[in-house]
């Protein structure tokens, strides 16, 4: 087998597992969030709030959060780059 042909076949096996949710995954991560809209009404679950003192040293706090649509003016969306404890790619967004 060429090198090509390795590199290929490992990255279409890494590709084919699913994701899953039920995995020991970081605290920080642990929880997926999901919206819901309801006529003009959003609400967001599970909103990363917690409380950091170092890269490993936090309080968990998670969120629901309501969002009436027709009161919104505009958005503005962030995406930034998290190194520690893992590197992550997050949204920002500000109203």
């Amino acid at each position: 087998m060429d090198r090509r042909t390795g590199v290929a076949t490992v990255v279409g096996w890494w590709l084919a597992i699913p994701p899953r949710n039920d995995r020991d995954w970081l605290a920080d991560v642990a929880r997926p969030s999901f919206a819901r809209i309801d006529g003009s009404q959003l609400t967001i679950e599970n909103v990363r709030s917690f409380e950091s003192r170092s890269d490993t040293d936090f309080s968990e706090h998670w969120e629901t959060r309501h969002y009436d649509l027709d009161e919104l003016r505009g958005e503005q969306v962030f995406l930034y780059r998290i190194q520690m404890p893992a590197e992550r790619t997050r949204a920002l967004l500000l109203d």
